[in-house]
């Protein structure tokens, strides 16, 4: 957020420096430098950390799940100790999958989340550009749609990490939660809409730059706040074993990390290679 208002303010009309480019570049390096030496603070002294008693509790049920399952594995190994050179390498591999469990109760925010993760990343940020150049209705160089790119973009920077802190702040009703994430998945729409020239007319008039200024925006505002409010879901899960919560959320990582790479390369290698494109 911070670094988009810097950015913003070097280069407000698109066309002319207000400083140079390396005072930018020390701003970033300050504010990277402030967020280190505040990470290593909270690391050495604990600071906004869970308290010891929940975190006790939280040890003792890791240590009770340890135990049992250590005294499991300690019978298992005196029984079935000839038939471990047997294990299949597919068993191998169903095991080691055991620790991305997601319980039922927790499996609809870990998918909707990572259809957040798609429409703001893959989506929206890969065709963002190309579709604020089509509601320019001079040409795909023009200043009109360089200027919308710059707002929408440096609004969504903004949002993106004030929404994800706003989800802090209070916990959202499940059918809120599904509603905003169709919510988010409409405004990809648009802005794919603006994109591939769907109701171009209407995007190349003011009003139709400013909802696109909004959607793409919305987009990534509701993705800041909905991605961490599915991991407040799955730490704030009651009845759930610890264990299952921490499968949980690696789930959601690894579904995340999965769909964004493989997904933005096949898009990305779209737009470089000119199939997805402005078009006067």
């Amino acid at each position: 957020m911070m670094t988009a208002f810097v950015a913003q303010g070097q280069n407000p009309s698109g066309d002319d420096l207000t400083f140079p480019t390396w005072l930018l570049f020390l701003v970033y390096t300050l504010i990277s430098s402030l967020g280190l030496v505040s990470w290593a603070c909270i690391l050495l002294r604990g600071i906004g950390l869970r308290a010891k008693s929940y975190k006790g509790a939280d040890d003792s049920e890791e240590s009770e799940a340890g135990s049992s399952e250590s005294s499991q594995d300690e019978e298992q190994e005196s029984c079935s100790s000839s038939k471990e050179s047997r294990i299949s390498l597919a068993q191998r591999c169903v095991d080691q999958l055991q620790s991305l469990a997601c319980p039922r109760s927790l499996l609809l925010p870990v998918v909707l989340a990572t259809g957040t993760q798609v429409t703001q990343w893959c989506l929206s940020t890969t065709l963002g550009q190309i579709g604020a150049a089509m509601t320019d209705p001079i040409s795909c160089s023009g200043a009109t749609g360089k200027h919308v790119w710059r707002v929408a973009l440096t609004l969504s920077q903004v949002l993106v990490p004030s929404c994800s802190l706003l989800s802090s702040v209070f916990a959202c009703p499940r059918w809120l939660y599904a509603t905003l994430c169709l919510l988010q998945y409409t405004s990809c729409l648009m802005v794919c809409f603006a994109t591939f020239g769907i109701w171009r007319g209407f995007w190349q008039t003011s009003h139709g730059q400013n909802l696109y200024i909004g959607m793409f925006a919305l987009c990534g505002g509701l993705e800041g706040y909905l991605i961490t409010m599915a991991y407040r879901y799955i730490g704030d899960a009651q009845g759930v074993p610890l264990h299952l919560r921490h499968s949980a959320s690696a789930l959601l990582s690894f579904m995340t990390l999965l769909t964004i790479n493989s997904l933005c390369i096949y898009i990305g290698d779209l737009v470089s290679s000119g199939s997805v494109t402005c078009e006067e």
